[in-house]
């Protein structure tokens, strides 16, 4: 029907264009329908097949073919959530189950070999998983090694999209198995210097105590405010009767203000009373008996106006050289702090870059395409001396690098604007101390409504280089957590030494200068080729950050060169390092994007690496994506010729050539061995006697000789 359709769409069209109704017809989905066809033709071709009456059921090598084919139609109408998509997955699957020739048994094997057991798909639910959690960190407790719980239950959400683990996660799940599994993971997550877990560490870090900026000073905020909450609820429920008590609550809102402000510690008395003063200008006993009459929710408003000017005054009589006892020198500090914190990121960078070039240069030569199966392959030369396994570690510590560098170019981004801004509010800063000390100078007494807004504004930007003061202290954390965490790695530099064989290590600018006349043709495969100047908007993201899409099917992080054109497919945009990556791309993009997602499920720390986990959870209940085309065996018939006899010297008379000759003797041979022994008596031998014969034995004669 649907090939039918598209035959006869221009007919179609136009007859919609008649009848004026052509604002129905939409050219996007004709695409959509071309795609549903070629993903049907190999289900059509397994299920005429497996029709036949002269096909075994069971024992027919059709129903992986048709496992794939159905997959990757199950992974179109999710990629895509078009409702023709959706209509012929569900038809499909009703032709599926109704096929001829098929009993209740048959039926339910190909079921079961098409669709998985619920049970071991089920995504796990949260109490699930935080049994399975505790079990990894009971066994890792046993064996004296310390894990936070959050961590392994970071990971094992990860490890749950591979279908192949989420089964364990059903309850139906085998005891043995279950425990095999819970010990394989804890195994793997105790290896501290294992280049996934460090990956997966970082990962988990920077998302636990690292956000946007302004998310971490509404944090930093909150914590405060959690923090005081039980003084205010003091503040705001107290019911003074006598002076004494009046003082006590004026004592505890002073005390309150010291600690919102952060201007010292309330514990020194010097601080106390500056605060105390400052609060005694502008807030005496009767206003103390006006806000205790006030509701709960006006108090704690007044209290933080309160905050504010009090905070004001303290900051200007510090820099009028009266008081301000443990306040800081924030504008100095601030200076120096984002100077060396920015400093000491770009050392960082710099010997993060030094590794990933490193690394880089040493495993970008030996990912070929292989012309026959068009498989992504490693081809190492004997003569290095390194094995697969060992060249797949290299990719993973380049991983682990390339994760460090990205987590600290955010730093960098992040320190770039925040001393940005602090040059802008150090400046607004020292504009409002000045015109508050022009406006009071010469004069002893000043209407409030006047000066508050200057005391109010000083406080505003004093908060505000302190937020920049705390957002530098979380970046110096975390660079230090992370490179505490990196340096547990260990580089294996003998087999990077061997695969450079004496190369000149490249960088990734230099790498991408050798590729900028490059070009991917615009007149191959099923990708749209645009360029960075044609048709493409200024908000565009990289797929994969970047990185060569097909490199990646291998787990190799080569940087792409987006100068020579990226592929458009599915509305994402893919980057190659080669045209020639491109090119093979474009011929069946649906291919290599589902090995990248097989392989990230396999090494679940390149899920977030790359921000494919909504991808990969789409496909988490598919157990194949992709199946490696296996190279043909070249067969080829040929004859040799032989001399009569090699060795002239020897003729060998029994010499046979006829294999039917040696079948013969074999089973004569056989035959031979089930013979027996017997004995029979004849007419002839029966008449004959024994005879016997007496001989005499010889006699040794000696003879005496006279000499």
């Amino acid at each position: 029907m649907i090939e039918r359709f598209i035959k006869l769409r221009h007919s179609i069209k136009k007859s919609l264009i008649d009848i004026k109704l052509d604002n129905i017809w939409v050219e996007k989905n004709i695409s959509v329908l071309n795609e549903i066809l070629e993903l049907l033709k190999p289900i059509e071709t397994a299920i005429e097949a497996l029709s036949r009456r002269d096909t075994n059921i069971l024992k027919s090598e059709l129903h992986n073919p048709l496992i794939v084919a159905f997959n990757h139609l199950t992974y179109f109408t999710i990629h895509t959530s078009h409702p023709c998509a959706s209509i012929t997955y569900t038809k499909t699957s009703m032709k599926i189950c109704y096929l001829r020739f098929y009993g209740y048994n048959k039926l339910t094997i190909l079921i079961h070999r098409l669709k998985p057991p619920v049970d071991k798909m089920v995504f796990p639910n949260e109490n699930t998983l935080k049994i399975i959690v505790a079990e990894v960190v009971k066994v890792c407790t046993l064996k004296s090694i310390s894990l936070d719980n959050d961590f392994v239950q970071f990971y094992m959400k990860l490890v749950s999209l591979n279908p192949d683990n989420g089964r364990h996660f059903s309850k139906k799940s085998p005891q043995d198995e279950l425990e095999s599994f819970i010990d394989k993971c804890a195994e793997k997550i105790s290896d501290e210097k294992y280049p996934s877990v460090l990956m997966m560490k970082m990962q988990f870090h920077f998302e636990i105590h690292y956000d946007s900026l302004e998310n971490l000073v509404t944090k930093n905020q909150n914590s405060i405010d959690k923090r005081t909450q039980p003084l205010v609820n003091e503040i705001v429920q107290a019911r003074p009767s006598t002076k004494e008590e009046s003082e006590k609550l004026l004592r505890r809102i002073s005390i309150y203000l010291v600690l919102k402000s952060g201007l010292g510690n309330p514990g020194n008395i010097q601080v106390l009373r500056e605060g105390t003063a400052a609060l005694n200008s502008i807030f005496n006993i009767d206003d103390l008996r006006a806000f205790v009459e006030q509701r709960n929710t006006e108090k704690e408003k007044q209290l933080s106006e309160l905050l504010s000017v009090v905070s004001g005054i303290r900051i200007f009589n510090k820099d009028c050289g009266k008081g301000g006892e443990s306040i800081p020198e924030l504008i100095v500090n601030l200076s120096e702090a984002a100077e060396a914190t920015s400093l000491a990121l770009s050392h960082c960078l710099i010997r993060i870059m030094e590794r990933v070039n490193l690394l880089t240069t040493a495993i970008d030569t030996y990912i070929a395409i292989n012309p026959d199966t068009r498989n992504i392959d490693i081809i190492i030369p004997k003569s290095k001396n390194v094995d697969r396994d060992a060249y797949n570690v290299l990719c993973k510590i380049l991983s682990v690098y390339r994760q460090y560098e990205i987590l600290v170019r955010k730093l960098i981004s992040d320190m770039e604007y925040v001393q940005a801004s602090n040059k802008e509010i150090c400046n607004s800063f020292t504009t409002q101390l000045n015109d508050l000390h022009t406006l009071v100078r010469y004069r002893t007494a000043i209407p409030t409504d006047q000066v508050f807004p200057y005391f109010v504004q000083l406080w505003y930007h004093w908060r505000k280089m302190q937020n920049n003061m705390f957002l530098i202290s979380a970046m110096n954390n975390v660079m230090w957590n992370l490179d505490t965490a990196h340096e547990k790695m260990e580089v294996p530099h003998s087999i990077i030494d061997s695969l450079l064989d004496g190369r000149r290590i490249v960088s990734d600018a230099e790498r991408i200068q050798r590729t900028e006349d490059n070009k991917i043709e615009h007149t191959f495969g099923k990708c749209q080729i645009v360029f960075l100047n044609e048709n493409i908007s200024d908000d565009f993201i990289y797929q994969y950050l970047g990185f060569c899409s097909l490199c990646l099917c291998t787990g190799a992080l080569i940087p792409a060169n987006p100068n020579m054109g990226l592929c458009k497919w599915g509305g994402k945009y893919y980057a190659f390092c080669v045209p020639e990556h491109g090119k093979q791309f474009g011929l069946n993009p649906n291919r290599y994007v589902k090995e990248t997602l097989e392989y990230a499920r396999n090494n679940v720390e390149m899920i977030n690496f790359l921000q494919i986990y909504d991808e990969v959870y789409a496909v988490r209940q598919m157990p194949t994506l992709t199946i490696k085309h296996q190279e043909s065996v070249k067969t080829e018939d040929k004859g040799v010729q032989t001399e009569l006899h090699p060795i002239p010297t020897y003729i060998d008379k029994n010499y046979i050539w006829n294999i039917w000759d040696y079948k013969k003797k074999i089973c004569q041979m056989a035959n031979l061995v089930n013979c027996k022994t017997h004995s029979t008596q004849t007419h002839i031998s029966a008449s004959k006697v024994e005879n016997s014969c007496q001989t005499n034995t010889v006699s040794v004669k000696v003879t005496e000789k006279n000499i």
